[in-house]
């Protein structure tokens, strides 16, 4: 077989996703013998070579194909060879984390696309849509993803465009991955699941199986932030499973660090340390020494955690090592972060002194690792308290508060709304620990929002269940306000510590599901904004008998809506009921009920919005207002009750 037709035959087998035979085809063919060849096919063989390296990841002896292939295409006429070989440099050298050549290519190639001749229109689209996929991948490289959601649209147009479903599914799942670092799980969740059900429809050639694990990654890293633990090590373990078997080295890298730090989130310290020197031997044999930094100091705080100092001690010096040879930044900011946590463990008051200042220093650095500098806050906080707690002394809490709303912004500005809620909660304790009452609701009131807008809703339950528990407690915490309460007391009844510890990772704490209960309906109530009575249901005889105790919520109404709106809470209590309430103008909505608010609120809401939606209920509400009649019944209001309230329980 001639030359020119074993190139042919391997562009042929790359079109069909054989890759292993593509690369055997090339590999036949003398490298002395191309440059006789026509420029035209040269050029296909060194974009064949080039691509086909890069799905090996092998990207250094890529982009010495690409280069060739970059030569040659300057002596040819524009033609989507030319093109392809543009992206092979942009692509290449974005995976060498390049990105100001890349963009440079990037920038040739759109410009040839737009000139080429109609002719070519569908090997155009196919030509947009990669060149996106790369012009996302800088934009990550160099932290600007603003634009990249708009990429990822115009992406899904151009795969729908041309039925390619597979790659369709690909950008399914990159878009997942954007709406994941902006810390939105729940957008993210439902583009994983469109790719998820694409892929499983579809038959994968193994050269694309990445693509389906990358998925299956973004299913557990999710699952993770969402607090559903077990889903996360389930999708992590099988797309270590198809990474391994379709040999996808990058891919095996990623899961095993997922799952290392996963079983971090379990506090099984041994099984995380056991995927971590997994990990960390496959670093060595790629000789990252980046990767090997991050892969130890993940390791020392497990060390740490299980009290094994020596073993820390022994991983911190290998890290050492590495920081002397290295002129790295960010090594060196892990390095210094983990001789702190190290020394922390000492009690002498020298060690303890050295610690604090390495970690007060990387808080005021440039942000390298979110992670690294959130860490030597939360610590810093700890040791802050830990202090106070032995002098009791009210100074360290004009400290701490600016130390922990600094922790706030931050993890505000790395778009980490799972540390937001911790802060939050953090900052609702710290506020009772001063018995600020109203702020320390206010924080919780805060967190929840937060965490039910961006799908945390492990963290929406703890915060629901703290906020019952402060309000079931409160004249408690007034008589404390009163009695001007010691501080050992106050910090008995916060438990604060137990907060930082779920923040330090120390305990499983942060991915237990709270128990979660429903409520006992008492009572609903549908109101003009002048507090008038218009619809009334109870489901409970005692408020149905019990006129006085009606009658002493309505006498109460005003100052229950003036604590729930002006003061920007969500619930009110009355007695041993509690309530929630809602604005719908000209309407005020109100929920009596007994027990947890996690469900009342979900099912509160659902009613809310239902009413408002519904024409029907909305105008004889309207006429009831303007006649000034109370409304006895209603069919579909009360079909509506029933289903919400009594018939069917949210799912959690």
């Amino acid at each position: 077989m001639s030359i020119s037709k074993q190139i042919l035959e391997a562009k042929k087998f790359f079109k069909e996703y054989k890759l292993d035979l593509c690369i055997q085809t090339l590999n036949s063919i003398k490298m002395e013998k191309i440059e006789d060849l026509e420029d035209n096919l040269q050029l296909i063989f060194y974009n064949l070579k080039g691509n086909a390296l890069i799905a090996k990841e092998n990207y250094e002896e890529a982009l010495f194909f690409a280069e060739k292939s970059y030569l040659v295409s300057n002596k040819i006429e524009n033609c989507l060879e030319k093109v392809d070989s543009f992206l092979l440099m942009a692509n290449v050298l974005m995976k060498l984390n390049k990105f100001d050549r890349s963009s440079e290519f990037l920038q040739e190639a759109n410009l040839l696309i737009r000139i080429l001749p109609q002719y070519s229109i569908t090997g155009k689209k196919g030509s947009r849509a990669f060149l996106l996929r790369i012009k996302a991948g800088i934009n990550y490289g160099i932290g600007e993803i603003s634009e990249n959601v708009d990429i990822f649209d115009e992406m899904i147009h151009i795969y729908k465009d041309l039925n390619d479903l597979i790659k369709l599914a690909d950008a399914y799942s990159l878009i997942s991955s954007h709406y994941y670092y902006l810390g939105e799980l729940d957008k993210s969740f439902d583009y994983i699941k469109e790719a998820d059900e694409i892929f499983s429809k579809v038959d994968i050639p193994p050269m694309l199986k990445k693509m389906e694990i990358g998925n299956y990654i973004m299913f557990g890293a999710v699952y993770e932030q969402k607090g559903m633990m077990i889903e996360a090590l389930e999708y992590t373990e099988k797309a270590l499973h198809l990474a391994k078997k379709f040999n996808i080295k990058y891919q095996i890298s990623t899961a095993i660090n997922n799952l290392a730090c996963f079983y971090q989130g379990f506090a099984n310290w041994d099984k995380s340390i056991e995927y971590f020197k997994i990990a960390l031997e496959i670093a060595e044999k790629s000789g990252d020494n980046s990767e090997i930094a991050e892969i130890l100091e993940g390791m020392i705080r497990s060390y740490l955690n299980k009290e094994d100092i020596i073993s820390a001690k022994s991983s911190f010096e290998r890290m050492t090592q590495i920081n002397k040879k290295e002129s790295n930044r960010r090594i060196d900011q892990l390095c210094r972060y983990c001789n702190a946590l190290i020394l922390r463990k000492n009690t002498r008051t020298r060690d303890l002194g050295i610690a604090q200042k390495l970690l007060n220093d990387i808080t005021e650095e440039e942000i390298n690792y979110s992670e690294v500098t959130i860490g030597a806050m939360v610590n810093l906080s700890e040791m802050l308290l830990f202090e106070f707690e032995e002098s009791k002394d009210p100074e360290i809490l004009k400290e701490l508060g600016p130390l922990i709303e600094n922790l706030y912004k931050t993890a505000e500005s790395q778009h980490s709304f799972l540390v937001m809620v911790e802060t939050l909660l953090l900052k609702s304790k710290l506020a009772l620990i001063s018995l600020k009452l109203d702020e320390a609701r206010q924080f919780l009131n805060q967190g929840q929002l937060i965490a039910e807008k961006y799908g945390l809703n492990h963290l929406a339950m703890k915060i629901s269940n703290e906020n019952d528990d402060l309000i079931k407690n409160l004249e408690i915490w007034k008589t404390m306000q009163i009695e001007k309460a010691s501080y050992s007391r106050i910090l008995k009844r916060t438990n604060i510590n137990h907060q930082i510890n779920s923040m330090l990772g120390k305990t499983n704490s942060k991915f237990i599901l709270p128990k979660i209960n429903d409520e006992d309906p008492v009572l609903i109530m549908i109101l003009s904004d002048s507090g008038i009575p218009i619809f009334t249901k109870i489901f409970k005889e005692e408020w149905s008998v019990n006129e006085a105790l009606f009658a002493g919520f309505l006498s109460a109404f005003n100052s229950f809506s003036d604590e729930i709106f002006s003061k920007g809470f969500d619930r009110a209590v009355f007695g041993d009921y509690a309530i929630l309430m809602r604005s719908l103008s000209p309407f005020m909505i109100s929920y009596i009920f007994k027990g947890q608010s996690y469900l009342a609120k979900q099912k509160f809401s659902k009613f809310s919005e239902k009413i408002k939606d519904s024409e029907i209920i909305w105008d004889e509400l309207l006429h009831s207002m303007k006649t000034g009649r109370i409304l006895q019944s209603n069919h579909y209001l009360e079909n509506m009750i029933v289903e919400i309230f009594i018939s069917k329980k949210p799912k959690i």
